[in-house]
């Protein structure tokens, strides 16, 4: 079986800002992270000491990880993540 999970950012955003304020959290794990065009100055803005974000392409990865390499207890792991440990294709929309 296969799904497809798709909630905005906005959606998104809003229920971490609530989860903070109701929380004690200071880790975050951000998986399909892409570029991290937002999320970074967002995950700072925030107070969150700790991020690792995952992304399996490496143009993507590449591009994130000058945005974060001075940041510290900002991380990023170029993975995958699936039911089996294969090396498989990843097709990339034209957005």
């Amino acid at each position: 079986m296969n799904w497809l999970l798709y909630i905005s950012v906005k959606i998104l955003n809003k229920l971490l800002i609530q989860a903070l304020n109701k929380y004690d959290i200071d880790s975050l794990l951000h998986v399909g992270a892409h570029k991290g065009r937002k999320e970074v100055d967002f995950y700072q803005n925030l107070n969150i000491k700790n991020v690792l974000f995952i992304e399996p392409i490496k143009i993507f990865a590449d591009e994130l990880y000058e945005k974060i390499k001075n940041i510290e207890n900002f991380s990023l792991l170029q993975i995958a993540l699936g039911s089996k440990d294969e090396i498989g294709e990843i097709f990339i929309a034209d957005a």
